[in-house]
């Protein structure tokens, strides 16, 4: 099985695949959130645009590049990305910003969740 480019895991620990143009999402569940409340929603999947793909990886690239866009140990509010490279898997923690944001809309309009 080939592996996606991408996984993200939102702020609410949420997770969207990425794989080309196309996007899954796998809510969170109350039965596996921290306080047994929170529901994500529906799985569903969506789709990307060329643009949007490449303003998703100019991002990932920003953060990828900048130390100061990412944090070290997961705690509280924070995100997480795992890059899938042809020889290395990358692991970045992202804490609440507006690169993140970003991410995160592009993310959820093409899986028509905003």
């Amino acid at each position: 099985m080939v592996s996606p480019q991408f996984r993200y895991f939102d702020l609410n620990n949420n997770v969207y695949t990425i794989d080309k143009l196309k996007v899954e999402f796998e809510p969170l569940t109350k039965e596996k959130s921290f306080t047994g409340k929170y529901d994500g929603g529906k799985a569903t999947k969506g789709k990307l645009t060329q643009k949007n793909h490449d303003k998703l990886s100019s991002k990932i690239d920003t953060i990828l590049d900048s130390k100061s866009l990412r944090i070290k140990h997961r705690s509280g509010v924070c995100a997480m990305l795992i890059v899938y490279g042809e020889e290395k898997t990358k692991r970045v923690i992202l804490p609440e910003s507006p690169e993140q944001g970003k991410i995160d809309e592009l993310l959820r309009s093409a899986c028509g969740l905003d």
